[in-house]
């Protein structure tokens, strides 16, 4: 979670110096905040995907059932 951070803090810097200190906001800057926020977005919800996973694999429940899993191995 802390890592994203580090991609959203400049846009969030971009808007608020566009409403308080009245900068310029033009589309170009638009879209790559778009961009960016979007690539975060996808981060996070692969990662909680990849964990959720995880979980059901060591846990032998699914998430979805809640019922007891067993494996073919």
């Amino acid at each position: 979670m802390i890592s994203t951070y580090a991609y959203v803090n400049p846009v969030i810097a971009v808007f608020l110096g566009w409403m308080i200190a009245g900068e310029s906001l033009t589309g170009q800057m638009l879209i790559g905040a778009a961009i960016i926020v979007g690539s975060v977005m996808l981060i996070k919800t692969e990662k909680k995907s990849i964990n959720d996973a995880d979980e059901e694999k060591l846990s032998g429940t699914s998430k979805v059932t809640g019922e007891f899993q067993t494996s073919s191995t």
